[in-house]
């Protein structure tokens, strides 16, 4: 027989892990900015070729730039929206898969310890000399 104490700690863990479990669930999608009519593509390898044209055609996609690498497609749109598309053909049997052609930046300066040195890349007048006076 177990314990009660030893209860009252397996009684915890559960309502833990029940409240981590409903918790994550109930989060909304995390939207990040994109191009509004790119996609990025990748159809499965068994896909038909009829199959795929069919698609394409269904949601006027243009070739933009094929990555050989990850065998996937680059394509903007001119039917639909990106997230339409997506909507539409996420569950696809013939896609592996359809994502937004996501805007990535980088807002951050590099570790670099010698940065500041850099005049061309963030004048303040570091190393003596005129705060600006290289883009001005």
């Amino acid at each position: 027989m177990s314990s009660p104490r030893a209860r009252v700690l397996g009684i915890g863990i559960l309502a833990l892990l029940l409240a981590f479990t409903v918790s994550t669930s109930s989060a909304e999608p995390i939207t990040r900015p994109h191009h509004p009519d790119e996609i990025i593509i990748k159809f499965k390898d068994t896909a038909p070729q009829s199959q795929k044209d069919a698609i394409l055609a269904d949601i006027g996609a243009v070739q933009l730039k094929h990555f050989k690498r990850i065998k996937s497609d680059h394509k903007r749109l001119n039917a639909i929206t990106a997230d339409e598309a997506i909507g539409r053909y996420k569950n696809h049997p013939a896609i592996e898969y359809i994502e937004p052609n996501y805007i990535l930046s980088v807002n951050d300066f590099p570790d670099d310890p010698r940065f500041p040195e850099l005049w061309g890349m963030f004048n303040e007048g570091q190393t003596g000399g005129t705060p600006g006076a290289d883009i001005s």
